[in-house]
């Protein structure tokens, strides 16, 4: 009989700390921490706050290795919120050794469909974000996400995500109806792909590698064939990819190099009332390629 009754006890025991710990769930606000600034930045506009990313602003997000005191902020995180486990897969393999391993949540994963995602050599191109259309479903998603582990403030986030998107679709009508639609561009790098799908622009190469290793000159011979070939009067880059690589191209092609485009490095400053650092890049982006075409 007195075995019964410890039993029981402890059982209650159980029960009662596991209804609070879900109170103290339920009262305690869920916190996010974003891998690279894009993911952060769209977070921040729809929660109205500052949310930090792991890799920081300005650093190639593909490559980037986090000191241990940068990824100690995933600690007090309750989600890891990443573009694409695959596009940065040390540091994912990192996050998964952390105690929020089962946290990680992939934007290309859940927010999109296979349709969405284009295949380059067998293999899924991450670079989702270019493409305003897939930019949307992010937000969707997130807005969603975040709503459902913080209803508190959900119409905050709504009224946020609204202006967002007015913003959003204001840019993309006007891209559609740009004279950017039917050109042909070179890029630095394959993150361009669903930009010129998107926009009936014709992506006719990609200068860096995706294992990011220098063209070689065999590759570099190509590039220039190409852009002879097809009349191109400009090629684009990025601070990101400095290369002597890049001037051999430009001397030898006759093209114009132009080394101002952006697929994950984020302004300082916003002029959209979103305050939306990622519109205001895809916006400079589109007037640099103007300039170039």
């Amino acid at each position: 009989m007195i075995k019964k009754k410890f039993i029981f006890i402890i059982s209650s025991l159980f029960i009662l700390s596991g209804c609070l710990d879900s109170e103290n769930k339920n009262n305690k606000e869920i916190t996010f921490v974003a891998s690279t600034a894009i993911v952060a930045d769209i977070i921040s506009v729809i929660t109205g706050k500052k949310i930090n990313s792991i890799i920081p602003n300005g650093f190639d997000s593909h490559t980037y290795m986090p000191s241990a005191k940068e990824l100690a902020i995933i600690d007090d995180a309750d989600y890891i919120i990443v573009p694409d486990e695959n596009l940065n897969s040390s540091l994912t393999g990192l996050l998964k050794l952390s105690k929020n391993k089962n946290q990680i949540i992939d934007l290309n994963k859940l927010a999109l469909s296979t349709d969405d995602i284009i295949i380059n050599n067998k293999n899924a191109n991450p670079h989702t974000w270019t493409s305003l259309s897939n930019m949307r479903k992010w937000s969707n998603f997130l807005l969603n996400f975040i709503i459902k582990k913080n209803n508190k403030d959900e119409k905050i986030y709504k009224e946020n995500y609204n202006i967002f998107i007015a913003e959003l679709d204001k840019l993309e009508e006007s891209i559609s109806k740009s004279s950017l639609v039917g050109k042909k561009i070179v890029v630095y790098h394959d993150a361009w792909d669903y930009f010129g799908k998107e926009y009936n622009i014709n992506i006719i190469g990609a200068i860096q590698a995706r294992n990011f290793v220098e063209p070689t000159a065999k590759e570099i011979s190509l590039i220039i064939k190409q852009i002879k070939d097809e009349n191109v009067k400009s090629f684009f880059g990025s601070e990101v990819y400095p290369s002597d690589i890049l001037d051999i191209i430009e001397r030898d092609s006759g093209a114009k190099y132009i080394s101002e485009l952006s697929d994950d490095i984020l302004p300082k400053n916003s002029n959209f009332k979103s305050k939306s650092l990622y519109l205001e890049m895809m916006q400079m982006n589109i007037n640099n390629l103007k300039k170039g075409l």
